[in-house]
């Protein structure tokens, strides 16, 4: 569940970038990429494995490398990419532990880009355990907390907005259900959801 990020994430990658993007789904983003000189590859505990390292997914390019891995153990060297993208995984995963890998793929002053829900409430969580979407709903301040241990903010954009519209959309056309329940929708409502988009950046050693 999240809106498009695809035109704010393209001004922010160079060609020839070494891209990770983590709990890919079905590539969408990465399909979305493709074509623009990036070295692209995804990971998702759901891409099956067959014996292989590389998989394949139905209407993937083959410039795409697809992985079956969680964000708390990725099955990459050390340094080995330019930008790691987090679109609505951050909020399902252990989050020390997914940053601090995240953290060891990157290259030193290499980006994460992450989009997630958040409440700007104080609570540090709300248990969305009965969603398989959702999870749950880091307040703000507790998730930078867990990614300032690793990196440097570099800018924030609020894009709850576009959250917004993407769920108006669904219940028009009759999709919610393939977005988020209605229960979902109503908890989300009264922990004050947002929708954000963060840029940190991996400081040099020392």
């Amino acid at each position: 569940m999240s809106p498009d990020i695809t035109e704010n994430l393209l001004p922010l990658l160079h060609e020839g970038e070494q891209i990770l993007d983590v709990g890919c789904g079905d590539a969408s983003l990465l399909k979305q990429l493709s074509g623009h000189g990036f070295h692209l590859f995804g990971t998702d505990p759901a891409i099956r494995k067959a014996g292989a390292t590389r998989q394949t997914l139905p209407g993937v390019p083959g410039e795409i490398t697809l992985l079956s891995a969680s964000a708390e153990s990725l099955p990459f060297e050390a340094g080995f990419f330019d930008t790691v993208i987090l679109q609505c995984v951050f909020s399902l995963c252990h989050p020390e532990e997914a940053a601090c890998e995240v953290c060891r793929v990157l290259k030193s002053g290499g980006r994460l880009i992450l989009s997630d829900l958040y409440t700007a409430e104080a609570e540090s969580e709300t248990d969305f355990s009965g969603s398989p979407l959702l999870a749950r709903l880091w307040s703000k301040d507790h998730l930078e907390a867990c990614l300032s241990a690793h990196f440097l903010l570099a800018a924030f954009q609020d894009l709850t907005p576009a959250l917004t519209e993407m769920i108006l959309s669904a219940i028009w056309d009759g999709d919610v259900a393939d977005c988020v329940s209605c229960s979902d929708l109503h908890a989300l409502r009264r922990a004050g959801a947002r929708y954000g988009l963060w840029i940190w950046e991996k400081p040099a050693p020392g």
